[in-house]
């Protein structure tokens, strides 16, 4: 049986047109590209590269980054071609139609990643309260990604208790009646902190965390669990092997950096980040994740503008220590073709993109009143409102250029999303 999809109608959607780029200096390299992407991987790099070589934290080799992101440039390039090539081979089904194997194929070339939905159980269920009287009361419960997360209703606005399963060692006590839990309680080890909870659904959400709990014990994920610090079950803290397991096409990224002009941006901006970390944001990010399971991080930077770059190196080249904090937030959306085609659209379209921040941006809040010239510019929560009203999960007629990095933190209740939704906050531990 032949294919749905012919050779040159695969030429044509494997090699996307970009226009020339002008040169830019990476490191201490200077560079003519014609394409954005490869310059954009470069521009995100070379932004930290500066910020670490201004603040001598580290003795950085701008040559061999550049080398290493040249290579993962045509590795991005070449799996989405394997993968692609591989499906146009194969025979096809009678039923499936030719537009359907077209936008299959497209999604591939893209190379995100259409990530299943975590496992998850949630629900109501009485807690012990820590108060002077120690009455249960009902709360709402979410169990996802080895974390334990209990809310007081289910807007899920923000945990008061989140129990990290894979970072800190918990031992567990019950009580049953004719082989029915009814009442089970959670403690970490060196901690006197007790949660005790119990009613109808109390034997379904002791076997799902008893069962998480046995399986972490017998294959840890990490090599020792973390010692609890005073009142850890506020915090919000994820290893950063679990934002790897994590991470899908969507989620966003804020930091605050350590940088002089980080701290005039946040006093520019004022955009608190919250009572949980006490800190204020002044960077927004968003990720996607690639078919050979590459994490990416799309930003606009006001030194190169639209850039991406790996998330290996916020480790392997220590970038986290730019950052006094880096928080992680899902977006909570059933990721369909549609949403992923447009989001690589939005991706191609805007890599290598000049940055701008203005005070006619600012005072523009209506989307129709963004100028041609200034449509081609953005900054980084300019970027990633952009990418939500595309995908059309943020309905607004409100300028992108009207949204901040404190526009998408937990403490910013009126960011409306359209069948989505961004998750509590996660501040992400590299040094554990």
């Amino acid at each position: 049986m032949q294919s749905a999809i012919t050779t040159s109608q695969f030429d044509q959607l494997n090699n996307p047109t970009f226009k020339p780029s002008s040169s830019i200096v990476i490191g201490r390299q200077k560079t003519q590209d014609q394409n954005p992407l490869r310059m954009s991987l470069m521009a995100s790099v070379n932004d930290r590269l500066v910020q670490m070589q201004q603040m001598n934290q580290k003795d950085v080799k701008p040559n061999e980054i550049i080398e290493e992101v040249q290579v993962e440039f045509e590795g991005i390039q070449n799996i989405d071609y394997r993968l692609a090539q591989s499906i146009i081979s194969q025979d096809v089904e009678n039923e499936t139609s030719e537009a359907e194997f077209l936008q299959q194929s497209k999604i591939l070339q893209s190379g995100l990643f259409q990530c299943k939905q975590p496992d998850s159980y949630s629900g109501w269920i009485e807690k012990k309260s820590n108060s002077l009287f120690s009455s249960y009361k009902n709360k709402f419960c979410v169990f996802h990604d080895g974390i334990l997360c209990v809310y007081e209703n289910e807007e899920k606005k923000r945990a008061r208790v989140v129990l990290n399963f894979h970072l800190f060692n918990f031992k567990y006590f019950f009580k049953q009646q004719n082989n029915v839990i009814t009442e089970f309680g959670l403690k970490c080890e060196d901690d006197e902190a007790v949660f005790q909870f119990k009613g109808q659904h109390a034997h379904d959400w002791f076997q799902v965390i008893k069962s998480c709990i046995d399986t972490y014990r017998l294959n840890p994920k990490f090599q020792y669990y973390i010692r609890p610090f005073e009142e850890y079950y506020k915090k919000r803290l994820i290893h950063n092997q679990q934002f790897l397991d994590m991470a899908q096409t969507g989620d966003i990224l804020l930091f605050q950096g350590k940088h002089i002009s980080c701290k005039a941006q946040r006093m520019v901006t004022r955009s608190q980040y919250g009572n949980v970390f006490k800190s204020q944001l002044d960077h927004v990010a968003m990720i996607l994740k690639y078919t050979n399971g590459s994490i990416y991080v799309l930003e606009a930077t006001g030194t190169f503008g639209v850039g991406i770059f790996e998330w290996k190196h916020m480790v392997g080249k220590q970038w986290y220590e730019l950052y006094n904090k880096v928080v992680y937030r899902q977006l909570e959306i059933q990721r369909t073709t549609e949403f992923l085609l447009k989001m690589e659209q939005f991706t191609k379209e805007n890599l290598g993109k000049a940055y701008s921040l203005t005070v006619k941006k600012i005072l523009t809040d209506k989307s129709v009143m963004i100028t041609s010239s200034e449509k081609n510019t953005y900054f980084c929560s300019q970027l990633v409102a952009q990418a939500y009203k595309k995908t059309g999960i943020l309905k607004t007629e409100l300028s992108a250029t009207q949204f901040w990095p404190g526009s998408f933190s937990n403490e910013k209740q009126d960011l409306e999303l359209t069948n989505a939704k961004l998750s509590d906050e996660y501040l992400i531990g590299f040094n554990m």
